[in-house]
């Protein structure tokens, strides 16, 4: 099987993007392998074949993106390669895709390293994040010549137009900075505007109107604001507003699938901090050696 390096993203034009990638060398024929190009508005899920089949190319122009002016969306890519004879394929990368952004040098890497590991180990909290889904296929919701929705608490598309709602979520550690407590009296009643704020590292890098669910089942919507802190451009931490989403909305009614078992194993919060360890010994790590106080090569 052929196996694909250095496949990245690169444009100096708004009128395309431009994919290159490379093979390592081999004895193999790559006439015998095809090559499709998928595409998502999300990193992990969601990817639609645009291009292919086609063998022995190594570079394509993703021309179908005009129109599409936003500055914050963002497209991942990544390639199929299929064995013509055996029938048998890989993806490329293996786990995620590839965008269009600046590479991180060692000092970037470093600083996204130390604020993950802050998180992870020190003030982070258990939390699904929902990227929404920005194509795909229309709701039955939504009107087929306006592509309005014509109904509102749609258990389909969770009020975003396309079935499905959300892209399946990412589990991780994230702070939540919570703000002073706030109750405002109006003719309709005590209104309570819950707008707290997240921090992550580098990954993943959201956008507005994501969903995060913590460990206690509360519902967040990132707002607009979000304040990205960059390193030759490569991104290193990200501080954004979480708006409380109000418990009657169709988001609660979102579920977050984890089993019996998972409900009973989680642990919220670093496990370090619920814990006294009396050494760095019994730390879990299971390249570290207790009784001679180093970390075995």
């Amino acid at each position: 099987m052929l196996e694909v390096v250095n496949f990245r993203v690169r444009t100096f034009t708004v009128e395309h993007l431009d994919l290159y990638w490379e093979i390592v060398p081999t004895s193999e024929d790559p006439f015998d392998y095809d090559f499709y190009v998928e595409r998502s508005d999300h990193e992990h899920s969601g990817y639609k074949r645009i291009a292919g089949p086609f063998s022995d190319k190594y570079h394509f122009q993703d021309t179908t993106l005009k129109g599409i002016s936003s500055h914050y969306r963002q497209w991942f890519y990544r390639l199929q390669v299929v064995d013509k004879k055996r029938g048998d394929d890989l993806y490329f990368p293996g786990q995620g895709g590839v965008t269009l952004r600046a590479d991180p040098d060692l000092i970037a890497l470093e600083a996204a390293r130390n604020t993950q590991i802050r998180l992870q180990e020190f003030i982070g909290r258990l939390v699904w994040v929902f990227p929404i889904r920005t194509f795909g296929q229309y709701c039955t919701c939504v009107d087929s010549i306006t592509q309005r929705k014509t109904a509102s608490n749609c258990l389909v598309c969770y009020d975003t137009k396309y079935v499905g709602g959300y892209h399946q979520p990412i589990e991780l550690m994230m702070q939540i900075i919570m703000p002073p407590e706030a109750t405002t009296t109006a003719d309709m009643g005590e209104i309570q505007n819950i707008n707290a704020t997240g921090r992550l590292s580098n990954y993943p890098e959201v956008h507005p109107r994501w969903m995060v669910v913590d460990s206690e089942n509360t519902r967040w919507r990132i707002g607009e604001g979000i304040r990205r802190i960059e390193k030759g451009r490569a991104l290193v931490r990200q501080d954004f507003p979480l708006h409380a989403v109000p418990k009657q909305d169709i988001e609660y009614r979102l579920p977050v699938n984890l089993t019996d078992a998972e409900k009973l194993a989680l642990f919220s919060g670093p496990r370090r901090l619920f814990t006294n360890p009396q050494d760095v010994g019994e730390d879990t790590d299971p390249m570290w050696d207790a009784a001679r106080g180093v970390y075995r090569a």
